[in-house]
């Protein structure tokens, strides 16, 4: 999975969507999006403080929600989050 896509991944945990109640609409609305953003700023810099604290240096690491190794682009899993960090902040 690339960092973007983890991103996405990521920010679509945190959908926050509203509806106007007469007709179903869905309303865009800025604060509930800056307030997913930032709930999943504090997710991945919390894993980048797991990986750290953990000294993960491979490119695989266990999932720790599903158990499966994961692949990171070839990078380090701290350099992995750390893009998929940046790529959440410029979303």
């Amino acid at each position: 999975m690339t960092h973007e896509e983890k991103a996405d991944e990521i920010l679509s945990n945190y959908s926050f969507v509203e509806y106007d109640q007469n007709n179903g609409v869905k309303i865009h609305n800025d604060t509930l999006h800056a307030a997913k953003r930032q709930c999943a700023i504090i997710c991945v810099e919390q894993v980048i403080d797991s990986l750290e604290a953990f000294a993960y240096t491979g490119t695989f690491y266990d999932h720790f929600e599903t158990g499966k190794m994961v692949t990171t682009e070839q990078a380090s899993p701290t350099e992995y989050y750390r893009s998929v960090l940046e790529h959440i902040k410029n979303s």
